[in-house]
């Protein structure tokens, strides 16, 4: 796969992991009521994050950022779409109870930053570093809030 190619899939694959992420939220919404409003409002945020991307990567597609290839795996990149996919089907067929949902998007989210995905594109750009930066710090708001309601689920079905 020529450099061009890698990266058209390195974009793709970046929105459509933003997008996987808020479709696995939008199951936990519709599978929680009593906590639709903040997987909804989650999953809204994620969408958010694909729409950044995308007004990113003209930025990249324009030649204003560089991507680097070495630090791109498409291995590492499947096996974070599969796990994301796992959630969902699990979500969709299994009776887990909130406690459980929770923690999943706590890991995943913890994956995210761990990772740092983002880190392939080398911008110059004090504007498009804003974008990577407001990206890592809304995936940590959401590690944040993720983690506050899974302590405060987990406390209340122990207490059951």
């Amino acid at each position: 796969m020529e450099n061009r190619d890698r990266q058209k899939f390195a974009i793709d694959a970046y929105i459509a992991i933003e997008e996987y992420i808020a479709r696995l939220y939008k199951v936990y919404a519709d599978k929680y009521p009593e906590h639709r409003e903040f997987w909804s409002a989650l999953s809204e945020e994620e969408i958010g994050h694909a729409q950044l991307l995308r007004i990113f990567f003209k930025k990249v597609e324009e030649g204003l950022a560089l991507f680097n290839e070495r630090r791109f795996r498409v291995d590492a990149m499947k096996t974070l779409w599969d796990y994301i996919s796992g959630l969902i089907a699990d979500a969709k067929e299994q009776k887990m109870r909130p406690a459980a949902a929770f923690y999943m998007a706590l890991d995943l989210e913890n994956s995210l930053l761990e990772k740092d995905m983002y880190r392939v594109f080398e911008v110059d750009s004090i504007e498009l570093k804003k974008v990577l930066q407001a990206l890592h710090t809304s995936t940590g708001e959401h590690r944040d809030r993720i983690r506050e309601k899974w302590l405060q689920v987990k406390s209340r079905d122990s207490a059951h």
